[in-house]
C-alpha cells in the first residue's frame, strides 16, 4: 500500500513538472518572438509618442551622496521597478530590474498640476548613463536601491516602501 501511494505521488509530480517545463518553454518562446520594447514592456501599451502619466511615489527617501537633495521628487508608472526621478533640474528614468538609468530632456517631461508627470517612453535616450556598484536589497519595510554614477562617481541612495506581504509597492 506504501508503495502505491508513492509511485501515485511520483507520477503527479512528473506530470506537473512536465507541464511546468512546457509552460516555461512555451513562455520563453512567446518572449523571444515579442518585438523587444526596451524598458517600458509591461507599461500601458502606447502609440509612438503618446505619453503616459506618472504618479509621485508616497514615501519615499533620496539621499545624493549621504545627504538629501534640496529638491526631488520621484515618479512610478504601472510596471512596478519603472521610476521617473527629478533631482534639482535633472530628470532620471530608472530602470531597477535592468539596473539601467537613462537621462531624460526635461523639456519633454511636462508637469501636470501638483502631483502628476506626463512623459512618453519614445522619448527615451538610446544609451543608458554608465553606473556602477548597485545594489539593490530590504531593509525592513523599505526597498533600498544605491548605485553610483560612473566608475568613481556620486552616489544615489533610494528607499522605496515595501508592501505588507514584502512585495514592492512600486
Amino acid at each position: 500500500m506504501m508503495m502505491r501511494s508513492w509511485l501515485v505521488s511520483a507520477a503527479i509530480g512528473s506530470l506537473f513538472l512536465g507541464v511546468s517545463r512546457n509552460g516555461a518553454k512555451a513562455a520563453a518562446a512567446k518572449f523571444a518572438s515579442r518585438p523587444w520594447a526596451p524598458h517600458v514592456a509591461g507599461q500601458k501599451a502606447s502609440t509612438a509618442g503618446e505619453k503616459l502619466t506618472w504618479k509621485p511615489v508616497d514615501f519615499a527617501i533620496v539621499r545624493y551622496n549621504d545627504d538629501a537633495p534640496a529638491s526631488w521628487n520621484m515618479y512610478h508608472g504601472e510596471k512596478k521597478g519603472l521610476l521617473l526621478i527629478r533631482l534639482w533640474r535633472r530628470y532620471l528614468f530608472l530602470n531597477v530590474q535592468d539596473q539601467e538609468v537613462y537621462e531624460l530632456d526635461p523639456q519633454k517631461v511636462k508637469v501636470q498640476g501638483d502631483n502628476n508627470v506626463e512623459w512618453s517612453p519614445s522619448d527615451l535616450p538610446s544609451d543608458p548613463i554608465e553606473t556602477s556598484e548597485w545594489k539593490v536589497r530590504d531593509v525592513g519595510p523599505m526597498r533600498r536601491v544605491v548605485f553610483r554614477f560612473g566608475k568613481s562617481g556620486n552616489f544615489l541612495d533610494i528607499q522605496l516602501p515595501l508592501q505588507i506581504n514584502g512585495k514592492p509597492m512600486y
